[in-house]
């Protein structure tokens, strides 16, 4: 419906508003960039700042947008969706506008794409500056965007640093056991000293479980019991200023007791052999002692940051693995169909061997809805009427057997058995149901009953009971085709 569509009208005041932990970050660090650029520029420090939007632009593609992809299609809501598309409308403007002196001509591309949104677009009043952000009629107008000091805010930006840190390292302790990524880890344990890692990882918690695919997280800054501590000579620094008396100072070190090392770790200093020593002298690195077997773990490079994913693979693994695997299959057959979001489908499937598919979805069912917005069905649900959009085959992940998975448009589901138990024979029954799959489907669940003639033999059937809307629906209002396939309901509203 054409008349229900929004209209996209940007305001900063709008992304203000949001509440949402990523748009907090993004606008701050957008902000921290406007702020950087004006300092670095004033200072004529012009080298500087193309590596910072490099950056910055590898943080707004595969952190912002990746975190926010479902987010911005509408599955938490059109008005999710509105706020996540100003927040990223208002970052792209102010970047562009930051982009124009080094890149002029894929900057003006930008803006004159960007302008048209505007609301400031066409605008014609005389009391409107024509050098204003969206009147202007090229970016090289505009002046750089002024810098709004309420809106930096460090310590957002210092929380998905941290986040940012502990995604790489499990996902570095994944390729050492070639674990892949769309395999869930059934646990994920992070250590850490640092009081603002442990409160940045809680926080962020349900981002971080997301991005490293775990079903648990335990953030933990009990790192005395978890780890072992090790103390390394700074030796290139250390080298130029001991000289010879080097070597009986990396042996002291060496020797140091985990009573002095934490010493150390309090005080920041130490002496060893005379000479005074500090932290850029001794790196301390903290390393997991926990089961090596179980666990693979990775310690950032300042050894502040532990993070250790278990290792354990077993069929509750790969069944959330087998619904991933069908849902993102499903999601690209709706695009290669040329479906939009708003396209319902029927998702059917057909097994070769064996029930696994059938098993994973029914262990899965919730997560699997929310990614498809429906709940695949076994073939034999799908009407012999049916407009099939799309099919395609994949490789069960275990067994390696062949999947067959169906797009079909929506229509009417009629349950035969229901029917049959009105009629004299089955072929009877399915007769009555064809008649039913021939009609238009909305006028037919316009009404409550249906009187039906075939053969001579009149039925008034009922919907809800003989025919629904959906395979899901019908399979909903029968208990004996749950008992029959062995499929419990799922409601499509999850």
């Amino acid at each position: 419906d054409s008349s229900a569509i929004r209209k996209f009208s940007p305001s900063v005041e709008v992304s203000k508003s949001s509440t949402n932990d990523v748009d907090i970050w993004i606008l701050a660090a957008t902000m921290g960039l406007v702020q950087y650029v004006h300092q670095e520029m004033q200072a004529y420090r012009l080298y500087t700042v193309v590596p910072r939007l490099v950056g910055f632009i590898e943080e707004l593609t595969n952190w912002y947008v990746r975190l926010n992809r479902d987010r911005l299609k509408g599955a938490s809501g059109d008005d999710e969706a509105f706020l996540g598309l100003n927040v990223l409308y208002e970052v792209m403007l102010t970047v562009t506008q930051i982009m124009s002196p080094f890149t002029p001509f894929f900057s003006e591309y930008l803006y004159q794409h960007l302008r048209k949104y505007h609301p400031l677009y066409k605008n014609v009043e005389d009391s409107v500056p024509v050098d204003s952000v969206g009147k202007g009629v090229t970016v090289h107008c505009l002046s750089l965007p002024a810098l709004d000091e309420s809106r930096v805010d460090a310590r957002a930006e210092a929380r998905f640093k941290t986040l940012q840190q502990a995604v790489i390292l499990a996902r570095v302790a994944r390729e050492r056991r070639h674990i892949r990524n769309n395999l869930p880890l059934k646990d994920v344990l992070v250590v850490s000293a640092d009081e603002d890692q442990i409160e940045a990882l809680q926080y962020l918690k349900p981002y971080f479980m997301g991005e490293i695919n775990s079903w648990e997280v335990t953030v933990s800054s009990n790192w005395q019991d978890l780890c072992t501590i090790k103390v390394i000579p700074n030796w290139k620094d250390l080298g130029k200023r001991l000289g010879k008396n080097m070597k009986a100072v990396a042996k002291e070190i060496n020797g140091l007791t985990n009573d002095q090392i934490l010493a150390f770790m309090d005080s920041g200093t130490m002496t060893v052999c005379g000479y005074e020593l500090t932290s850029e002298d001794i790196v301390v690195k903290r390393q997991f002692a926990g089961d090596a077997k179980r666990y693979e773990a990775c310690v950032s490079d300042d050894g502040s940051l532990i993070v250790a994913i278990d290792t354990t693979i077993d069929e509750d693994v790969y069944e959330e693995l087998r619904a991933r695997t069908l849902a993102a299959c499903v999601q690209r057959m709706r695009k290669a169909a040329g479906l939009v979001v708003q396209d319902k489908v029927e998702v059917f499937y057909e097994e070769t061997e064996g029930s696994a598919v059938k098993a994973s979805l029914a262990a899965h069912a919730s997560s699997t809805v929310k990614r498809i917005k429906t709940y695949p069905l076994p073939v034999a649900f799908m009407s012999s009427a049916a407009q099939r959009i799309y099919e395609e085959v994949i490789d069960e992940e275990t067994s390696k057997k062949a999947v067959k998975i169906f797009l079909a448009a929506p229509s009417v589901a009629v349950n035969v058995d229901a029917i049959q138990s009105l009629c004299e024979s089955e072929e009877q029954a399915r007769l009555f149901a064809m008649y039913l799959q021939t009609v238009d489907m909305a006028d037919l669940l316009a009404k409550d009953t249906c009187e039906v003639t075939v053969d001579g033999r009149t039925l008034l059937l009922q919907k809800s009971v003989h025919y629904f809307s959906s395979a899901n629906e019908m399979l909903r209002g029968s208990e004996d085709l749950q008992a029959k396939h062995g499929i419990l309901p799922v409601s499509e509203g999850v």
